[in-house]
């Protein structure tokens, strides 16, 4: 991998990293309870896991220019994963185990819109 591609990889990730904070923050004007961020598990990660009443939302940002380029942005794959690992969360984590669960997606199209708040997106 040459410096060029290194640097464009880094600014991708920091780019990411950004939008996932701005999504937590939006989240947060909404009414949303922010339980974890980039949550690890065995079957894959989830971007944020929030919370709203007895609904445990696991979301996956994504930094794109439009909403459908972000929508197409979630592979069935990925969409297979994070169902999983929220799956796995919830049996882990008793407090978790009776509430309805929901996968959103966020899309920020750039830092200065508000990002396209996508429910129920699978």
């Amino acid at each position: 991998m040459t410096a060029d591609q290194l640097e464009s990889k880094r600014l991708h990730f920091k780019k990411g990293q950004r939008a996932e904070t701005v999504a937590a923050f939006y989240l947060r004007l909404k009414g949303y309870r922010i339980v974890a961020r980039q949550l690890k598990t065995p079957q894959g990660e989830i971007d944020i896991i929030a919370k709203k009443g007895q609904t445990l939302i696991a979301v996956e940002v994504k930094f794109r220019p439009s909403l459908e380029e972000g929508l197409l942005a979630v592979s069935q794959l990925q969409q297979q994963r994070i169902s999983r690992a929220l799956c796995n969360l919830t049996a882990k984590k008793s407090q978790y185990s009776q509430m309805d669960l929901r996968h959103d997606v966020i899309v920020v199209r750039n830092f200065k819109s508000r990002p396209i708040h996508v429910k129920n997106a699978w």
